[in-house]
């Protein structure tokens, strides 16, 4: 296989989308911590996929789905990371810098 050219070779992969795989991960290694940050308690998968789940709820109750587009604007810290990774199992997910001001957030995100 690695005396083809790169484009030839085809490489397995275990799951089909960031939901797929942390299912999965919430499945085989529920206690093992997902997120971690200094100061705070480790949120293991299961606690992860959780949060998922209920913000895909929330969304898919307020009319958005997998195809619609949703940016995320926290500061940095734990809950920025598990806001990202929750929406983006839930729909495309683009992360905004907190410290953007208001003229670039409106350049950013029109109306």
């Amino acid at each position: 296989m690695l005396d083809q050219p790169a484009s030839k070779q085809k490489v397995g992969v275990p799951f089909s989308s960031l939901y797929d795989l942390l299912q999965g991960h919430a499945r085989r290694f529920a206690e093992a911590p997902a997120i971690l940050a200094p100061d705070c308690a480790p949120l293991s998968y299961r606690r992860l996929d959780r949060h998922i789940g209920d913000i895909g709820r929330t969304l898919r109750a307020n009319g958005i789905g997998r195809d619609d587009r949703i940016a995320v604007l926290m500061p940095n810290g734990p809950e920025l990371a598990v806001a990202i990774v929750a929406t983006a199992a839930n729909a495309a997910c683009a992360s905004i810098n907190p410290a953007y001001s208001a003229e670039e957030l409106d350049r950013y995100l029109p109306t």
